[in-house]
């Protein structure tokens, strides 16, 4: 492994302590060398990191604007995307800049399961703050709180955060937790109450967050240091927002946790959860629609596409070696609802962000229409980059 500048630094030093067999380090010296070790370890930390800085920009109470020229990217191109995705509203967040917009970008709409990671980056926040010790813990405990007079099932008892987040807890369905793949929004509701508990029927009976959805993901130290303009609604746990708003999240996913400066989530979290989590060769769940609890009704099924396994992880899609999208970047990731009519996408190595929403509802069941529509919508947005292979110095402004 190549070594950082620090062992110059420290050479140089035990050189000048030993001079003559006597220190000769004088407190300018001393200066000096701490700045020299400080800035090896920054500039070894980021110097693999494709990710954005903290040079990134960030929008205020607007985004700023550029023109699609300023920051590479084709305008007729962009004009195609749009068309392709036929959604009635959408932008695009490049370089920090919003881009290329149409439609009404501050209605306040649902995303339905592209808000999913959403409620997977408020478990991450439940981790930073100890009130949960792991996304490993077994949501049991949280279950007999929530629900008081209500279990787990036998089978279910090892369950845990992970399995909800990765589609592989088995709720409602035959299996063990963690022995098989099931797009289950069985679960994805059983996890949503535990994180807020019964706050939409309004009985009180919180979850791990001990407050509503709407106060957890509204809290200033949380979602709410993101400067929403639209007011959008947490309520429920499943969120309403513009898509102006929602490419909020999406920069503040990007840039790994930060936002303005301010470290909200540690840039560990995004290396060790913003990646495909379900093994490649786990099998598919043989279906089944045992629900138990009373969860939400709401949502699919328990068992709705084969694809996930080796592209899905915390609620997020991913591209892994062209898995799912063959003409669009393996480093991409994706939250998606009602199979393509609403969507985020991040696009790491291009510094961007796309989002739409009310687009033709996709084919659901097998997915058999949604993998390739998705490709091609999402190639023509990266054709209209054309300066990928240029990054740009971005300044906070």
């Amino acid at each position: 492994m190549e070594k950082s500048g620090f062992t110059f630094a420290e050479s140089s030093y035990k050189n000048e302590i030993l001079m003559n067999g006597r220190s000769i380090f004088t407190p300018r010296n001393l200066i000096g060398f701490i700045l020299i070790v400080l800035f090896s370890f920054e500039k070894a930390a980021h110097a693999a990191d494709p990710w954005p800085d903290d040079k990134s920009v960030f929008p205020d109470k607007h985004w700023a604007k550029k023109n699609p020229k300023d920051v590479g990217m084709d305008d007729k191109k962009l004009d195609a995307f749009r068309k392709a995705t036929e959604a009635k509203e959408g932008c695009i967040i490049r370089h920090g800049h919003l881009v290329y917009q149409w439609g009404e970008i501050s209605t306040v709409r649902r995303f339905a399961s592209a808000y999913k990671p959403v409620n997977s980056t408020m478990l991450l926040f439940a981790l930073k703050e100890g009130l949960i010790d792991s996304v490993d813990d077994q949501i049991r405990p949280w279950v007999q709180k929530v629900f008081s007079d209500k279990d787990l099932v036998e089978k279910d008892r090892t369950m845990t955060f992970r399995h909800l987040c990765n589609m592989t807890s088995g709720y409602a369905l035959p299996e063990n937790p963690g022995d098989a793949w099931g797009y289950n929004d069985r679960g994805i509701a059983l996890k949503r109450m535990l994180l807020y508990g019964f706050d939409k029927s309004g009985n009180g009976h919180y979850g791990v967050f001990n407050e509503g959805s709407e106060e957890a993901q509204r809290n200033p130290n949380r979602l709410g240091a993101l400067q929403f303009e639209d007011n959008p609604d947490f309520k429920g746990g499943s969120g309403e927002l513009s898509v102006r708003d929602f490419a909020r999240i999406g920069w503040f996913w990007h840039n790994k946790g930060n936002w303005k400066g301010l470290q909200l989530l540690p840039r560990s979290y995004f290396d060790d959860y913003m990646k495909s989590q379900v093994p490649t060769k786990l099998p598919r769940t043989q279906g089944g629609e045992n629900e138990y609890l009373g969860v939400w009704p709401e949502g699919g099924g328990t068992n709705q596409t084969p694809h996930g396994p080796g592209a899905y992880g915390f609620n997020w899609w991913f591209n892994p070696d062209h898995r799912l999208l063959k003409d669009v970047p393996s480093d991409i990731i994706h939250a998606n609802g009602n199979w393509n009519k609403r969507a985020l996408t991040i696009f790491p190595s291009l510094d961007m962000v796309v989002v739409w929403n009310e687009g033709p509802w996709g084919q659901d069941g097998e997915g058999l229409d949604v993998i390739p529509d998705l490709n091609n919508m999402l190639k023509l947005l990266v054709e209209a980059v054309v300066d990928a292979g240029t990054k740009k110095k971005r300044l906070h402004p």
